[in-house]
């Protein structure tokens, strides 16, 4: 038992000790979220200036936002991350050691964890220096729908790697279109239902939409919609699991077919 806890640790040390001198990484952890937060600050404050009835626009947009950066780093954490070992020619000296695949997963969630506090700690000062709103001042339920949104993003960084490790660097793309690919349909910045019917299926089948709706709603009346929750969870748990036995099955038909051709 405490073999494995070592050897979690130091998959998390060694996860910690790349990126941080790593800039592309750097970038998409500091630059892109404040650009983000400019950019549709700016935008929902002209638009609350120019309504006749006061809304909590910026509020709104800024604290979808900033959840949504938690589901992209949960992703990215699992996907990116099983990315840079075959880029740096390590993932076969990696599992070449009595590291073990669930250890490793466990290592990368823990660190995903960690850098989803950093997320909203960072994101929340940015929208608080720059445009007075706390995002914290919710309370409790901004690290709930933080913590749904994790598995979320675990979810799909897990069905992602799978891919990755089925077909290896030719879809090095895939972590970035994967995450986003989910944004329109997750309604992290509106109601679902301003999108087409054909496109509202999908989101209903998200548990992100779920959480994006209660987030709304809880902003706007401070009801907290907790079958809307109930549903998030459930379909978190589907997918989290599905995602996992999908990373499970294409590790073993790599591994027997060689480790050694997705680097």
């Amino acid at each position: 038992m405490m073999s494995a806890l070592k050897r979690i640790y130091a998959v998390i040390l060694r996860i910690m000790y790349f990126e941080r001198h790593n800039a592309v990484r750097l970038t998409e952890f500091f630059y892109w979220p404040l650009f983000d937060i400019i950019i549709w600050g700016m935008t929902g404050s002209w638009i609350e200036k120019t309504q006749s009835t006061p809304i909590k626009l910026v509020l709104l947009l800024m604290t979808g936002l900033v959840l949504w950066q938690v589901v992209l780093r949960a992703s990215y954490e699992i996907s990116v991350t099983l990315m840079e070992e075959m880029w740096g020619r390590s993932f076969i000296n990696l599992f070449a050691t009595p590291l073990n695949l669930v250890e490793w997963i466990i290592a990368v969630m823990l660190s995903g964890l960690l850098k989803m506090g950093l997320v909203l700690l960072y994101g929340g000062s940015v929208v608080a220096l720059l445009y007075g709103h706390n995002i914290f001042a919710i309370g409790w339920p901004i690290l709930f729908f933080a913590v749904l949104l994790m598995i979320s993003g675990w979810a799909i960084g897990f069905a992602t790697a799978a891919i990755i490790i089925r077909l290896g660097q030719r879809v090095g793309s895939l972590p970035w279109i994967m995450s986003y690919f989910f944004a329109p349909f997750s309604g992290v910045f509106y109601p679902v239902e301003n999108l087409p019917i054909c496109a509202q299926y999908i989101s209903y089948s998200l548990p992100t939409t779920y959480v994006f709706d209660v987030m709304r709603e809880y902003l706007q009346s401070g009801q907290f919609l907790w079958n809307k929750i109930g549903m998030a969870i459930g379909l978190n748990a589907l997918f989290l699991s599905t995602a996992l036995i999908f990373f499970f099955r294409m590790f073993a038909k790599s591994k027997n077919r060689g480790l050694y051709r997705l680097e």
